[in-house]
């Protein structure tokens, strides 16, 4: 499996620390949907319950394809001596539902299981991780039933492996929040937050990715990180809160519709004048202009990037399919 050493480019974005000495999470439960938890690391033992499969009765603990674990890990890893990963919100906890068959493969009505659950289970932050090329009436009404109940639903705003041209849902329904990562372009809807090269655990060690659902679980643990501070908060003013506290940003070509890089510092301390006399006043840093498009990267360094995610979850791909026919044998 392949490890690292150095700062994930994730932590050093969005830079979560800064918010820690105030809150890291603690009782706010994030529930993610997704291909399945592989708790086995210690980054990820205590931190996450399993709950159901809404595929087939398999055991929610098999992740044969690592991204489910990836984004919990993205969400709530606990840091650890000598290791460099850890989560956005590591108080906070994972509520595990598999979504996914052992390909990774979903749908739109499955999803709206996924959402159900969450539901019942009175989550009110949930990360849908995957994505389907369809909606259905189920998946519509899962949301609004979501939306009623108080929930914030996030969901990615392209496929990671960008090969679904068109809408993705259900980051397309009404009352879903999109994320993007900021290189997606023309693409990129609703908030962003960094997707690229991030660091996270996956099954058997520690790997490097590349989505759209990890910026979408940026956004969710950095909602838990705000939940966790400012408690008794409606759903529109969370939702206020994420948006008028992301740091603006030069889309340059992109659509109107992007919200901006998310804040996990921000959305803690911000005093909004909406909410005086409703949250707690703390110190604020200054604000700051919008940051121009980076700028652009030589080829070659391009081509390095490419290259190790793509063969970063070569490895994985191949590990996991090892271990999860391995477990399945010991199963039968």
């Amino acid at each position: 499996m392949p490890t690292v050493s150095t700062p994930s480019p994730l932590a050093q974005a969005l830079r979560p620390e800064r918010a820690w000495p105030l809150t890291q999470g603690e009782g706010v439960v994030v529930a993610v949907l997704g291909t399945g938890f592989d708790v086995s690391s210690p980054h990820l033992r205590d931190q996450v319950t399993l709950g159901e499969n809404e595929v087939s009765r398999g055991r929610v603990g098999v992740d044969c394809v690592g991204h489910g674990t990836f984004v919990a890990g993205l969400v709530a890893a606990r840091p650890r001596t000598g290791s460099t990963v850890a989560g956005v919100a590591p108080g906070a906890h994972v509520y595990g539902i598999t979504v996914t068959d052992d390909t990774g493969a979903t749908g739109p009505d499955v999803i709206a299981k996924g959402i159900r659950a969450a539901v019942r289970a009175e989550v009110k932050i949930i990360l849908v991780s995957v994505v389907s090329s369809r909606s259905s009436a189920r998946l519509q009404a899962a949301v609004q039933d979501a939306v009623d109940a108080g929930a914030l639903v996030i969901a990615p705003a392209v496929a990671d492996d960008q090969t679904i041209q068109g809408p993705v849902y259900p980051a397309a329904l009404d009352g879903v929040l999109a994320v993007s990562d900021p290189s997606a372009g023309s693409a990129a809807r609703g908030f962003l937050a960094p997707g690229q090269a991030v660091t996270s655990v996956c099954p058997g060690g520690v790997c490097v990715g590349t989505g759209a659902a990890y910026s979408a679980a940026a956004v969710a643990a950095t909602a838990a990180l705000m939940d966790a501070y400012h408690p008794g908060l409606t759903r529109r003013q969370r939702i206020g809160r994420l948006t008028e506290t992301a740091y603006p940003i030069d889309a340059g070509p992109t659509p109107s519709s992007i919200v901006g890089l998310i804040d996990p510092y921000a959305a803690v301390t911000a005093v909004l004048p909406q909410e005086l006399g409703t949250v707690d006043r703390v110190p604020v840093a200054a604000p700051v202009a919008p940051m121009p498009p980076p700028p652009g990267e030589p080829a070659w360094i391009r081509a390095l990037i490419v290259a190790g995610a793509g063969l970063s979850a070569l490895a994985l791909a191949l590990w996991s399919a090892a271990a999860c026919r391995a477990r399945s044998d010991r199963d039968e």
